[in-house]
């Protein structure tokens, strides 16, 4: 059976299908939201320097508008991270917030390569009684349950997981039915391999 990877980025698949949304766009669109007047530091949880993956597509994003924006980003706020994990945000934020760089001034955004890491950025904040959508704006990837139900709830891109379910079941057993009630923006083929990307929505909640 062909082997389907979902929504994580790598350059060299091989034989693998891949279906994800469009990581740069997305973190354009999430930046441009994120940033205002009085934005003068950017932190991005989950960079992965030098590395093909999800966190360095949505860090090219996440800069590429900096740079429109004309905002200088201080690139030691673009913070590598052992795992994505919500403890792992909430570590690497109060490391930030207890540093000398005194994050949590008005205007700070913090960008998580995914909720999780969105969210424990979020318990680093409360715990240090900053409030986050007011003080700082906060904001993540995957809409997962925990970015509705959280307080504040979280901004988030969600993906279509519709279609990016019924594209990987196509891929994986070739039933055509599957691929006629999907909706995708764009399909490649490198190689042996295809790759479809689906749309996304960008979900605006409280806590920018």
């Amino acid at each position: 059976m062909p082997v389907v990877l979902l929504g994580e980025a790598v350059t060299d698949r091989g034989a693998m299908h891949h279906v994800s949304i469009d990581n740069v766009a997305s973190a354009v669109e999430l930046t441009r939201h994120l940033i205002g007047k009085n934005t003068q530091r950017v932190v991005f949880l989950g960079a992965q320097h030098g590395a093909s993956s999800t966190g360095s597509e949505r860090l090219i994003g996440v800069a590429a508008e900096l740079d429109k924006a004309q905002i200088s980003p201080d690139r030691r706020l673009f913070v590598s991270s052992a795992e994505w994990s919500r403890e792992e945000g909430y570590r690497l934020t109060k490391q930030l917030i207890q540093s000398e760089k005194s994050l949590g001034k008005v205007g700070d955004v913090v960008i998580g390569g995914n909720d999780l890491l969105a969210l424990g950025a979020m318990d680093a904040f409360r715990e240090q009684r900053i409030r986050v959508g007011e003080t700082v704006r906060v904001a993540g990837w995957d809409n997962i349950p925990e970015s509705e139900s959280s307080l504040p709830s979280l901004t988030t891109i969600s993906p279509d997981l519709d279609s990016l379910a019924r594209l990987a079941l196509f891929l994986a057993v070739g039933d055509d039915r599957f691929l006629e009630r999907a909706s995708y923006s764009t399909v490649t083929a490198v190689g042996p391999g295809i790759s479809f990307v689906v749309q996304h929505e960008m979900i605006i909640r409280e806590s920018s």
